[in-house]
This record gives structure tokens, C-alpha cells and sequence, in this order.
């Protein structure tokens, strides 16, 4: 216990949208530290005591842009996934370039969930991706596949989700994947195949305090903290 401080510069590109802003930061299997600015995504060489941009990692179609990266996520066979403002895209576990993910042929609604603002990623338990987006809901992407399912709120629906602007995620000991929106919270339910959501009830203290969700953290004793 030192009481320090040590302060880290992450350099930008000087264009007009670039930000030194750092949005995330995770450490992956291999103990390898990682950071997503609004310039690009940049890894720490302890030997340097410095942080490395990742000079590959461009938005599609340009040679001097870098992603703005909102959310770093590792699944369970190591494979760093990265969302950014401009979509999404990965790091090759075995050379360590990041490139974004570009089918050759994709559908419609593949080319939306690949260039959406993501703000969110998590692993189902059957390796399916999860992704929460700005403006745009959910989407659900199974890598293997390209199978993509899209979930929006819609009031004559049944189980939809609560609103289209994601701000978290998370995944409990059950298996049922939590969305935190702008307006409530919503709780998918694999079984049913339906959202069920919460939000504040005026009147009701045993609601949730307020709609608006920003995090979610599940403790080793199962609870929920929203």
C-alpha cells in the first residue's frame, strides 16, 4: 500500500473524433491487460510499463481511423471479442491481430448486428453470443453459424425486451441472460423464450429503484446487484 498513483498516456491520432478516453479495461486468460480507448484498443507491455496500440485495428475502408472500442469480452476458448462504435470484430488467439468480422455473404440483418454500436458482449452457455447495442437491441450471433436472432422491444408482443438501448449485460448461475436498458431491466428466459422485465413502480419499494440500469454484478453467493 503505496497510496501512488501511476498514470498511463495513451496517444491519439489527432483527427477530430479521436478520444484518449479509456472505456474499458480486462485482463484475458493468458494475464494479458488490455484497454479500449476511443482510439483504438492497446495492450500492456510490462517490460515497457507502457501501453501498445494495436496498429491493424482499423475501421473497415480506411488506413488511419481507429475503432472507438466500448466493450472487451474473452469467451471460454480464449478468443477476445471487441465491440466498438463502428461494430464488431475479434483478436486471432494465435497471431494476435485484431480484424473485424466480415462474412463473405451476409444477410441483411447479419450486416446490422456487424455494424451496430455494441455495447455490451457475453457468452450463453452454448457459446452463442450476446451482444447489446446503442439504438438497436439485442442481438444473439452464433459464431459457428452466422445465425443471428435480433430481439426489440415491441408493446404487442408478449416477452419482448424493455427498450433498444443497451447499457450492460450480464449472465447468472442459472443461465438466463440479464439486459440492463434506459428503461428497465429484462431477463431472458431460455425456456420460454421470452424477456421478463422489471422497472420502477411508483409506490412499490420493493421495485427496482430506478429504470435506468448501468451495471450488473452477480456474488459468489448468487445475488444480483443492479
Amino acid at each position: 500500500q503505496t497510496d501512488k498513483f501511476d498514470t498511463y498516456a495513451f496517444p491519439t491520432t489527432g483527427s477530430a473524433s479521436a478520444s484518449a478516453e479509456v472505456r474499458c479495461v480486462m485482463r484475458d486468460s493468458q494475464q494479458r491487460l488490455w484497454a479500449g480507448t476511443g482510439d483504438g484498443l492497446f495492450i500492456y507491455l510490462a517490460e515497457k510499463d507502457s501501453f501498445l496500440r494495436h496498429e491493424n485495428y482499423l475501421v473497415a475502408g480506411t488506413d488511419h481511423e481507429y475503432p472507438d472500442v466500448q466493450v472487451l469480452f474473452e469467451d471460454q476458448l480464449g478468443q477476445l471479442w471487441i465491440g466498438a462504435r463502428q461494430g464488431l470484430s475479434y483478436v486471432h488467439v494465435d497471431d494476435q491481430i485484431a480484424a473485424p468480422i466480415s462474412p463473405e455473404n451476409p444477410t441483411p440483418l447479419e450486416s446490422e448486428l456487424l455494424h451496430s454500436n455494441i455495447k455490451a458482449i457475453l457468452a450463453d452457455d452454448e457459446g452463442a453470443l450476446w451482444l447489446g447495442t446503442h439504438t438497436k437491441g439485442v442481438f444473439k450471433w452464433e459464431p459457428s453459424t452466422q445465425e443471428v436472432a435480433h430481439f426489440l422491444p415491441n408493446e404487442k408482443v408478449r416477452g419482448s425486451l424493455c427498450h433498444e438501448r443497451v447499457r450492460c449485460m450480464g449472465k447468472d448461475i442459472q443461465g438466463r441472460i440479464w439486459v440492463g436498458t434506459f428503461l428497465g431491466l429484462s431477463i431472458y428466459d431460455h425456456k420460454e423464450e421470452v424477456f421478463h422485465t422489471y422497472q420502477q413502480e411508483n409506490g412499490n419499494p420493493k421495485s427496482l429503484i430506478s429504470s435506468s440500469i448501468r451495471s450488473i454484478f452477480f456474488d459468489s453467493g448468487g445475488g444480483a446487484w443492479v
